[in-house]
């Protein structure tokens, strides 16, 4: 993260979080319940209507941070308390079966100190960053920023795996430049950055839409497949020993793999064909293109669109359409994750006698 991009998380947290009045909100329900404990009469279904309308407002507005945006927020202790998690967590702790008063207060109080304490930390920097010169790159409204994170098995940590990635994003950018009739120049890169490892691109906008487009098609189809792997996991600990249910199960998901290439590519293919025709020379680019996309999110690497709030303001139709698309592909890369760590804690574990058996 840059300085320009903590100082616009700081102009953020200001508008979408402080001059909302969370704090006093979560203050204004502690209050309810301080009186319940003392037995006078109260309700607090106006206190929680209030957090929970403002909850929503604050979740629509975080598609426009980025990652290293979020990681701050999870880091200062902000983001269990905003947004879909903090409803999340909210709704929990009122709504779970046998209220506890005293524990609603006890919690309560630990959101309204935590989140406190990371607003103060978020506005000293902010004010640190006072008449400090910010500039950042300067991006066309035609231009779309691209920043592709390398992690998990798309990590980069040394030498050999910078030539692979290399080589798999200059397959990528050339192919769907390529479908767009545009030449593998015109995709430049424009930063990088530590932390986890990324790399910021610049392209022409249609190039952007495509990626964004081919993400939200992926993240989809890998979802589907982790949800066949947790059916899977779920089926072995009843069929461990059928194997003719082993067989099939293994055949449903590798048909589910399979089909995530070709559903990627034809979509895709049909998205750029109605707006333009794609040349015989740029259709066999545009098949490795997506190929290696797809391995790319299959290792753990993500990626997001930097500037979609710019595209907002010059391009109205445009920005939102990046919004839509973000959010979704958050939304879809989330639960994905969850069933890729359910399905993999729910493998049977080796017997350790037959292991021992096989020994002698």
């Amino acid at each position: 993260m840059n300085l320009s991009e903590m100082d616009a998380l700081a102009d953020w947290v200001y508008q979408h979080v402080v001059r909302l009045g969370l704090v006093e909100r979560y203050d204004g329900l502690l209050h309810k319940f301080r009186e319940m404990s003392k037995g006078e009469p109260s309700s607090f279904r106006e206190e929680t209507e209030e957090l929970e309308y403002r909850f929503r407002l604050i979740e629509e507005q975080m598609v426009g941070l980025n990652q290293s945006q979020l990681e701050i927020l999870r880091a200062f202790g902000i983001e269990p308390y905003i947004g879909r998690k903090g409803l999340i967590k909210l709704e929990d702790l009122l709504f779970r079966e046998g209220l506890n008063i005293d524990e609603v207060k006890e919690e309560l109080s630990a959101a309204i100190r935590r989140l406190s304490e990371g607003l103060k930390r978020i506005a000293n920097i902010q004010t640190a960053l006072d008449g400090v010169n910010l500039k950042g790159p300067e991006y066309s409204s035609e231009e779309s920023i691209i920043r592709i994170y390398f992690a998990g098995g798309a990590g980069i940590k040394n030498i050999v795996d910078l030539k692979t990635w290399g080589n798999k994003w200059h397959e990528i950018g050339r192919g769907i430049a390529m479908a767009h009739d545009k030449a593998p120049e015109s995709v430049r890169i424009t930063g990088a950055g530590q932390g986890s490892l990324y790399i910021e691109l610049a392209a022409f906008s249609a190039f952007a839409l495509t990626i964004a487009r081919a993400s939200k098609t992926i993240s989809e189809a890998l979802k589907n497949y982790y949800e066949a792997m947790k059916f899977r996991a779920e089926a072995n600990r009843i069929y461990n020993e059928d194997e003719d249910v082993q067989k099939l199960l293994e055949q449903k998901e590798k048909e589910i793999h399979e089909s995530i290439v070709e559903k990627v590519v034809s979509t895709i293919k049909e998205q750029i064909q109605s707006e333009r025709e794609i040349t015989q020379d740029a259709l066999k680019p545009l098949d490795y293109a997506v190929r290696n996309l797809v391995s790319f999110y299959e290792g753990g690497g993500d990626l997001e669109f930097i500037n979609a709030q710019l595209m907002s303001a010059e391009n109205e139709e445009q920005g939102t359409t990046f919004f839509e698309l973000t959010r979704e592909i958050r939304m879809l890369r989330e639960q994905t994750k969850l069933l890729e760590h359910d399905s993999q804690n729910q493998q049977p574990k080796e017997n350790p006698d037959s292991t021992n058996d096989d020994a002698d």
